[in-house]
């Protein structure tokens, strides 16, 4: 089936997909609704395939409730904008363009290829973004228990990055600090920073608030200190927005108090 027959489907309440690699294109928002009007199931194999072509610019929340069995979701090439709920394939590649992926339920793994794209996730969310090439931002929203002790930042944060260059965490907690007497501290390290941009020499911008920068450490590379308070009594321990700081050779830290 591609996308031209779907407006010609007339009187069919259910179709079963056949064995095997089964690929649906849809031109428009039209055609996929009358699509998801039927009731589509596909129970074989794991690389059944929905796509937009470069006519069909997401902007919404699309509802696949009626559509199973397709493992894989191809946005256009164009700018998307795709609110993922829960009920789309699991495997999403969005393509060229400026894209904005909002995922509010479920665990997806994203690659979003070519252009300037964001994602915004829940801090708990399990998912796997890959941001692809361009420079790719995340903005992290939801809310963080108080810490008890000092703890790797990779280890509380649940989602799974790459090829990531920008994450927002200013909304967490509503820009409030991790602790409550600000008494321990997150880490950052050059492996979380490496591992997150997919590069051994990679550089990370981290936007904040100043609560949450005084709730934060690291190591600079260059003054051999740790890095965990935005006062300004010590210059070699002071975390100063708008500063980019070595944690190694050639791994970057850029803070932006926002």
């Amino acid at each position: 089936i591609v996308a031209l027959d779907v407006p010609m489907i007339e009187d069919i309440e259910n179709i079963d997909f056949a064995a095997g690699t089964n690929s649906v294109a849809f031109d428009s928002s039209i055609e996929f609704d009358t699509f998801n009007n039927m009731t589509i199931s596909d129970s074989d194999g794991t690389d059944d395939i929905i796509s937009f072509t470069n006519t069909f610019t997401t902007q919404t929340n699309l509802d696949f409730t009626n559509i199973s069995g397709f493992e894989n979701l191809n946005l256009s090439g164009g700018d998307d904008k795709l609110l993922l709920s829960g009920d789309e394939p699991s495997n999403i590649n969005s393509g060229a363009g400026a894209d904005e992926l909002q995922i509010s339920s479920g665990v997806y793994n994203v690659n979003a290829g070519e252009g300037i794209d964001q994602f915004i996730i829940d801090f708990s969310n399990t998912s796997t973004l890959d941001g692809g090439n361009g420079n790719d931002s995340v903005l992290l929203t939801g809310n963080t228990t108080n810490i008890s002790a000092d703890e790797a930042f990779t280890n509380a944060v649940k989602t799974t990055f790459n090829n990531i260059e920008t994450i927002d965490i200013s909304s967490l907690n509503n820009g409030a600090g991790f602790s409550s007497d600000d008494s321990f501290e997150y880490e950052i390290t050059n492996a979380m920073i490496e591992s997150w941009t997919g590069a051994s020499d990679g550089d990370l911008t981290l936007k904040l608030t100043a609560a949450q920068a005084e709730d934060l450490k690291f190591t600079d590379s260059v003054t051999s200190t740790v890095r965990d308070t935005t006062s300004n009594a010590d210059i070699n321990t002071e975390i100063v927005s708008g500063t980019t700081y070595n944690l190694d050779a050639d791994t970057t830290l850029t803070i932006e108090m926002v």
